[in-house]
């Protein structure tokens, strides 16, 4: 329920959504919390999850220093605004390279991200 909720094609939902991850002091267990970021963006909502980019790598920072590695794995894997363009490749080099000292875990999810966008912007150019 709460994912399908996420899930809704709209920006203000998406907006309280977001807002609750982000919240370092949400009451919300980490299951519930998981099944809001995998609804939160689904692959045809590439849109919505690019709206989201700055606020996305904003709450990162925030969020490494307040929460454990369970929590920072689902929300840097479902979260990240890898939507195939060379503006989110972009915005992933400029945040990696700004924050080197983050939790591993959160920069090996970032990586991984950034490695995909670049994989899809790679085969987008031999079309």
């Amino acid at each position: 329920a709460v994912s399908a909720r996420a899930a809704a094609p709209d920006a203000a939902v998406k907006r309280r959504w977001f807002n609750r991850l982000a919240d370092p002091l949400s009451k919300d267990t980490l299951s519930e919390q998981r099944a809001a970021m995998k609804g939160l963006f689904p692959r045809e909502q590439d849109a919505l999850r690019a709206s989201f980019s700055r606020d996305f790598f904003a709450a990162l920072e925030t969020l490494a220093a307040s929460k454990d590695d369970e929590f920072l794995s689902a929300f840097t894997e479902s979260l990240a605004p890898n939507v195939c363009s060379q503006e989110s490749l972009d915005s992933f080099d400029a945040f990696l390279a700004k924050n080197p000292s983050l939790p591993s875990v959160v920069l090996k999810s970032l990586r991984v991200a950034r490695h995909e966008d670049s994989l899809c912007l790679a085969a987008r150019a031999k079309k």
